[in-house]
């Protein structure tokens, strides 16, 4: 019997860590993956009278901190709050990836914990050749509704099916046939997606 789970997990997840100083005046902070870079956003709170600039800091261990990115002249709006989004593109190996703002003399802000892996032509299979489970990773910026199926090289489809939203689906293939497969994802707005899998 084959198994397909679908995740719905948050992008980002806040490193179980005492809070930082630097996060009082931060009214939001997340991260991404889009394409093969990583994208930080941050929200200022209103009337903060923060103007100083903010350091991108990345970690592998969540300890040792880098800096990899710099933004000048980030300021809080005196009635609104201001927005700001950094973007990391030095990333080259997958796996888990932490970052953080440098506020300056605010302090830091909490550190966000993320799982990046890089992309070819937006979609990830792994591991590719496989034996019972399969990871699907894919760009889904929109977060769209899409369909998947699973086409063997004789061009009959062996997995199909739907789901409102979405960017990493496991799949079970261990009652399949070993041989190679495509996958599909097609998008609501008629994009696709497509990756060759291997199965021993």
């Amino acid at each position: 019997m084959r198994c397909v789970f679908i995740l719905f997990c948050c992008y980002v997840f806040v490193h179980p860590s005492i809070a930082q100083d630097g996060q009082s005046i931060l009214t939001r902070l997340d991260a991404r993956q889009v394409n093969n870079t990583v994208q930080v956003s941050f929200t200022i709170e209103a009337g903060t009278s923060y103007c100083l600039g903010v350091l991108l800091e990345r970690s592998r261990d969540g300890l040792a901190f880098e800096s990899v990115g710099y933004l000048p002249g980030v300021c809080g709006g005196s009635e609104f709050e201001e927005s700001y989004t950094m973007v990391d593109d030095q990333l080259s190996e997958n796996g888990t990836v932490y970052y953080r703002l440098d506020l300056g003399n605010v302090g830091k802000s909490d550190i966000l914990e993320l799982d990046f892996f890089r992309l070819e032509n937006s979609v990830l299979v792994f591991p590719n050749p496989a034996e019972r489970w399969v990871q699907v990773r894919f760009n889904n910026l929109e977060n769209q509704s899409f369909e998947f199926r699973l086409i063997s090289m004789l061009g009959s489809t062996v997995m199909h099916f739907s789901q409102n939203s979405g960017y990493h689906i496991v799949l079970d293939v261990s009652g399949l046939g070993a041989g190679f497969y495509h996958a599909l994802i097609h998008f609501e707005d008629d994009s696709m997606l497509r990756s060759d899998l291997v199965i021993r």
